[in-house]
Formats: structure tokens, C-alpha cells, sequence
């Protein structure tokens, strides 16, 4: 079986939005990875659609038995919900999509919570985990100062201008495929999610890596390497207890019970 990693950081935004943690989160995934056995890839700087193709031809050649996991630390926001899915959230109701932004995001690059569920497609039997850390990546699914010591937000707002883009440049989905989608969150998903933030919580940097980020990586490096997905995130929180952002776990019981590390048999 293979274990395969790929890990994102996008550090490279215009317009006074630069970030100086998300590469260094990025090679920090991708190291605790490889001393798990992984075959870790790190990218950085990349547009929405580089992120949709790396993270195609990442699972393209996972096959059952596999473990992927994929690591993006980035800017995030909440964006116009055009189709009104969002509603259907039995825990977080709103009129709001959280979306990932990459560094074109002025032509539209984001990553709208919408398409995930076909974006990780993935053959039956692998085992899929995605580590999320950035603003809003609860249901995913930081503005910055050139101080790198100081505690930063990696949020950004955007006009629905550039939410029309977004949604406009996205792969096409069938006609109330999202819609039908909406209310899964849970249990029946084929994929887990570690979230840095609940969907209306900013996720921080600061000294130049995430605060969820740097409490993963104090608890997957050292004992909590052997634990389950649900006992690492649990340590994982507890790690990150008074900080002003609280992860959440969303997605398969199936993979939650199993060793974060191992495949799923």
C-alpha cells in the first residue's frame, strides 16, 4: 500500500495580503509525514487551478489499500452562497460558502466549499485525510503585517464580485448536485478532514506557521503519532486550548476510529 502526502503553502499574495507561514507549515506537514513513511510533496504559490490539478493527479494514483493525506495552509474566506446549499448545514446554517483563496485570487481562484465532494473523488478502499489550515476551514472546508512575530489572521474579505468569478471559472456541477451535498458533513463522508477553525473563525499565524499547524505538529511528532484520527485531534485541541480559534473534525467515523498513521484495514 502506498502512503502518499501532499502538502500546499501559499505565502505569495498581493496587495498587502502576504503571508509568512503557510510555506513553513507546509515543510513542517510534509517532514511529520515522511517520518510516518510517506511520500511527501511540498508545493507553494500556486493558483486555484494548480490546487485543483495537484490535487487530481495526486489521488489519480492512489488505488485501495492507499493512505493520501493532503496538507493546504493558505488565506480563506466566506464568500456569497449563490445556490442557498448552505441553509441545509444542520450546525453552522448560513448564507455564507467557505472557500479556500489562492494567489489569483482576483481572477476568481478560489476553492469553494462546493466543489470538494467531487474534487477528492477517490477509489473505494483508499483512505483520504486532509489537514486544513486556514480562515473559515470549517466546512471547508490569514490579512497579514510585515511583522512575522505577530499574531496575524489568514482571512481576507472579497467583494461577491470576485465570488461570482469564482463560481463562474469552477468545474461544472450537475444541476443541484451541491444542493443534495449540503447537509453532509458527517459520518458518511469518504474522507476525513482536520479543520483549523470552525467556519466563522479565523485561523492565526504567528513567528511564521499556523497556531493549529505548530499544536499538530507538538502532538504528531512525539506520542501522538500512534493514536487514532479522533484521539489525535482531541490532543490536538487540547493543545490549542486559550488560543482564539477552535479546530473541528469533520467527515468518517470509519477513518476517525482508525490509526491516524495506518491504512484503514
Amino acid at each position: 500500500a502506498q502512503k502518499i502526502a501532499l502538502c500546499i503553502g501559499n505565502n505569495a499574495f498581493p496587495d498587502g495580503m502576504a503571508l509568512f507561514g503557510c510555506i513553513n507549515d507546509a515543510n513542517t506537514w510534509a517532514e511529520t509525514f515522511r517520518g510516518q513513511g510517506f511520500e511527501s510533496k511540498v508545493l507553494v504559490d500556486l493558483h486555484a487551478e494548480e490546487i485543483r490539478d495537484a490535487i487530481r493527479s495526486t489521488l489519480l494514483r492512489s488505488r485501495a489499500g492507499d493512505t493520501v493525506f493532503i496538507h493546504i495552509s493558505s488565506h480563506g474566506s466566506q464568500v456569497l452562497d449563490v445556490d442557498g446549499d448552505e441553509l441545509a448545514d444542520n450546525q453552522f446554517a448560513d448564507t455564507l460558502d467557505e472557500a479556500l483563496v489562492a494567489v489569483d485570487w482576483r481572477d476568481g481562484g478560489l476553492i469553494v466549499d462546493d466543489e470538494w465532494p467531487a474534487l477528492l473523488a477517490v477509489p473505494q478502499g483508499v483512505k483520504l485525510v486532509r489537514f486544513h489550515d486556514f480562515c473559515h476551514s470549517g466546512r471547508s472546508s490569514r490579512m497579514a503585517l510585515a511583522d512575522t512575530s505577530r499574531r496575524r489572521k489568514r482571512s481576507v474579505s472579497l467583494p461577491d464580485e470576485i465570488a461570482r468569478k469564482a463560481y463562474a471559472a469552477a468545474p461544472k456541477r450537475e444541476k443541484g448536485a451541491a444542493r443534495a451535498a449540503a447537509a453532509t458533513y458527517g459520518a458518511e463522508l469518504p474522507y476525513l478532514t482536520f479543520c483549523a477553525c470552525l467556519p466563522n473563525e479565523s485561523a492565526m499565524e504567528e513567528n511564521g506557521s499556523g497556531l493549529f499547524t505548530r499544536a499538530a505538529a507538538r502532538v504528531l511528532q512525539g506520542q501522538g503519532a500512534s493514536l487514532s484520527a479522533q484521539a489525535a485531534f482531541e490532543a490536538i485541541a487540547r493543545e490549542m486550548q486559550g488560543d482564539p480559534q477552535k479546530p473541528l473534525l469533520e467527515g468518517s467515523d470509519i477513518i476517525a476510529a482508525s490509526a491516524l498513521f495506518g491504512g484503514l484495514s
